[in-house]
């Protein structure tokens, strides 16, 4: 289990605080908390992220005080920052799920309040720096880790990484998510809706925070990275900026001519190498090929 889901798992057995020892290039800041939440965007905007939201629903949830919103000083409309948008997005999804107004205010209301505290990852001892949950795993996910929202039956939040989700299912039964809600999937939904250029000077760049969508053609070449059955992968690119993508998979068994041929026909583009050892086929490396 790696470092990260321990945290978590601290995490939700204090209900209260986590460690989170900072990697160098990893330093969410002060300046990229308060660009999270800054108060920027008009409703207009808002409902081009969160289906189906209207001026009643958002009247509603905040007579009930499930969420409160900043106004602009002069002309008196809402403002919304990223962080209510996120907050907006699991209000949304909780009413789907069927959650009731008193319950739903109490998760967003655990979800505004907890909060991180970071270390020095050389000293842990100095640079203490706390930070809301929700900020922090928001800038996490802009990282490339998909986080997750579980709550179990009763009705503790925590964040978890999608990849760690099976051992923590296997070390904690007692704490088996009532709900999961896409985290990472909101997180998206907002950067590709709602690009924005803000002029923050300091330690922090909105555009790296805030990453760019990824085109088709890299798309492309992350689905063949991701792939397990590749044990190797070289990258290629020519001056014209063409990229060549070589692919080689090992398969070891006793093959029949049969077998390496229906292998060299699988797949356009390719080379099969095979490997004998006294007299039968021991291994077939299939190198495929790919333009991107």
């Amino acid at each position: 289990m790696s470092n990260k889901t321990s945290l978590m798992l601290d995490h939700i057995y204090n209900s209260k605080k986590i460690k989170i020892y900072l990697h160098k290039d990893y330093q969410f800041t002060r300046k990229a908390a308060y660009l999270l939440r800054k108060p920027m965007f008009t409703i207009k905007a808002v409902k081009t992220v969160v289906n189906n939201l209207t001026y009643k629903k958002v009247n509603d949830w905040e007579r009930k005080k499930i969420i409160s919103f900043s106004r602009n000083k002069k002309a008196g409309w809402r403002q919304f920052s990223r962080t209510d948008i996120i907050k907006l997005l699991m209000i949304s999804d909780l009413k789907k799920f069927g959650f009731q107004s008193d319950k739903i205010r109490k998760i967003i209301n655990k979800i505004s309040n907890s909060s991180v505290t970071l270390w020095n990852s050389k000293d842990k001892k100095s640079e203490m720096r706390k930070f809301l949950e929700l900020e922090f795993f928001i800038f996490d996910c802009n990282f490339g880790v998909k986080n997750l929202i579980f709550l179990n039956k009763n009705e503790s939040i925590y964040f978890l990484p999608e990849r760690d989700v099976i051992h923590f299912y296997f070390l904690n039964k007692d704490y088996l998510p009532l709900l999961t809600l896409p985290f990472f999937d909101y997180v998206a939904k907002i950067f590709a809706h709602l690009r924005v250029k803000e002029n923050i000077k300091g330690d922090i760049n909105s555009l790296d925070l805030f990453a760019h969508d990824l085109t088709e053609r890299e798309k492309y070449i992350l689905t063949i990275i991701e792939n397990g059955d590749y044990e190797e992968i070289l990258i290629r690119k020519t001056n014209n900026e063409k990229i060549f993508i070589s692919a080689k998979s090992r398969k070891s068994g006793d093959f029949t001519e049969k077998d390496i041929l229906n292998m060299i026909k699988s797949k356009d583009y390719q080379r099969v190498t095979v490997i004998n050892d006294k007299g039968k086929t021991v291994s077939l490396i299939q190198e495929q090929r790919f333009k991107a």
